[in-house]
C-alpha cells in the first residue's frame, strides 16, 4: 500500500495591517484620484475601521453600485486597501481601510510655471473647498447646526469667517505656531462614547491687494 500523501505546507500568515500615520502624495494623478467629495465620504468611512462597500454604503446612504467604481480608484491610487475578506452566503467580502491616517501633498506639486495656473493647486483646492460645502449643506439640512440668531446650543453653532489682516513677519510666525497647536490638540484629544463628529477647515495665506492697505477688516462672518 503506498505510503499517505504528504500534506501541503501551510501558507504563511498573512502580515496584520499596519496604518501608517501619512500617505504622501507627489504625483498629480494620485492627487485627482481623491478631488471628488464622494471620495474623501469613502476614505473618511474606513479611516478608523474596516467596511465593504455595502456596509459604506450603508453608512452614506448611497447604491453600493454607485461606490465600486470610486473604490475601485481609491484603491489603485494607493489610499485604500484590501484588509480582511470573508465569504458570507458564497460571497466573499472585501473590507477596505484607508493606507493611512493622514493624506499630504507635496509641496512641489503645487508650484505652477510662471503665468499658468498650477492644476494640482487647482484639483485640491476643488476637493477641500467642494466637500466643505456640501457637508455643511447637508448638516444644516440634517438639523445639525442651528443658523438662527440665537445660536444655542454651542454644540450646534458653525463658524465661517472670512478676515482681512496686515501683520507683520513675526505676527505671522506667532499666528501660524497657534493655528499648528490648537489643531494638534483637537486631533489628539481622545473621542469619548457618544462623541459627535465635527470638521474643521482652516486657510491662511498672502493674499494680493490693490489699492491702499488697510487694518484688519472682517467682511463676512457667522459664528
Amino acid at each position: 500500500m503506498p505510503p499517505p500523501p504528504k500534506p501541503a505546507p501551510a501558507l504563511p500568515a498573512a502580515a496584520p495591517f499596519k496604518q501608517a500615520e501619512k500617505l504622501h502624495i507627489a504625483d498629480l494623478a494620485q492627487l485627482k484620484a481623491i478631488s471628488d467629495p464622494q471620495r474623501l465620504e469613502i476614505l473618511e468611512a474606513v479611516i478608523h475601521e474596516a467596511r465593504t462597500v455595502k456596509q459604506i454604503a450603508d453608512l452614506l446612504g448611497k447604491p453600493a453600485t454607485k461606490l465600486y467604481y470610486h473604490m475601485n480608484a481609491l484603491e489603485a491610487a494607493g489610499f485604500v486597501a484590501v484588509v480582511e475578506t470573508r465569504v458570507k452566503s458564497g460571497i466573499i467580502e472585501k473590507y477596505y481601510r484607508t493606507t493611512a491616517q493622514n493624506v499630504e501633498v507635496d509641496r512641489k506639486l503645487l508650484k505652477a510655471s510662471a503665468g499658468k495656473k498650477s492644476d494640482a493647486l487647482e484639483s485640491l483646492l476643488s476637493t477641500i473647498m467642494d466637500a466643505t460645502s456640501d457637508e455643511i449643506r447637508r448638516s444644516v439640512v440634517a438639523g445639525l447646526m442651528d443658523l438662527s440668531a440665537k445660536q444655542k446650543p454651542e454644540s450646534k453653532r458653525i463658524i465661517i469667517s472670512r478676515s482681512l489682516f496686515s501683520l507683520s513677519e513675526a505676527d505671522v510666525s506667532r499666528f501660524v505656531a497657534k493655528f499648528q497647536a490648537l489643531l494638534k490638540e483637537i486631533e489628539a484629544k481622545e473621542s469619548p462614547s457618544g462623541a459627535a463628529n465635527y470638521a474643521c477647515t482652516l486657510a491662511f495665506y498672502p493674499r494680493v491687494t490693490s489699492g491702499k492697505k488697510t487694518g484688519r477688516k472682517t467682511k463676512r462672518s457667522a459664528k
